[in-house]
């Protein structure tokens, strides 16, 4: 059984779609796809299987992605960016551009499916989270772009200058309310010292 989680959306043309994937290390494979209803579009794929390397299905075939490594236990960035006029597909992981202008798998007219799921024959975690769409009218690219833990204080007097540590680690400069990348899965202290 596949565990999926599956968006509907109208009939896009031209879009992005991005979101910020972890997996657990060891887990597992999962993946994202896009859909004209029942016909793929393309697929990227992470798979413990396969040395690491994020995979794409696209117009070229089933594809290793030459110098695009996932790693377990990481929060990562994925951007997909499509032209069904065109039929191309763009795709940056952690702001780098790892796939441009491929052929889609299938010579689509829109995309109204997307899919993310895991493989049927393993165990395992992953996750997906701030998911965006560039036709979502409340929702710009890159405002997922600083993903993370909110790190927000009031302080009860003016000073000059602002640390914190988490889980005592060392001290790090901050100009006020901050975000700190996403800590691994767990419970964390944060301490904020001021001067």
């Amino acid at each position: 059984e596949r565990d999926e989680i599956l968006c509907t959306c109208m009939d896009i043309t031209k879009g992005t779609v991005e979101f910020w994937f972890y997996k657990e290390s060891g887990s597992t494979a999962t993946y994202c796809t896009l859909w004209e209803e029942d016909q793929l579009i393309m697929s990227l794929h992470a798979d413990p299987d396969n040395d690491g390397l994020w995979y794409f299905r696209g117009g070229g075939g089933w594809d290793p992605i030459p110098g695009a490594y996932f790693a377990d236990n990481e929060w990562i960035h994925i951007n997909i960016n499509f032209d069904m006029n065109s039929n191309k597909i763009n795709i940056s992981i952690n702001e780098e551009i790892v796939i441009t202008e491929e052929e889609a798998y299938y010579n689509a007219n829109v995309v109204n499916r997307i899919q993310f799921g895991t493989n049927t024959f393993r165990s395992g975690t992953f996750l997906i989270d701030a998911v965006g769409y560039s036709w979502d009218p409340y929702y710009n690219i890159g405002d997922n772009l600083k993903e993370g833990l909110l790190l927000s204080f009031n302080a009860s007097a003016e000073f000059e200058k602002y640390w914190y540590s988490l889980d005592g680690g060392s001290n790090k400069t901050i100009l006020g309310n901050t975000i700190l990348n996403f800590p691994s899965i767990g419970t964390h202290s944060i301490q904020i010292f001021a001067n």
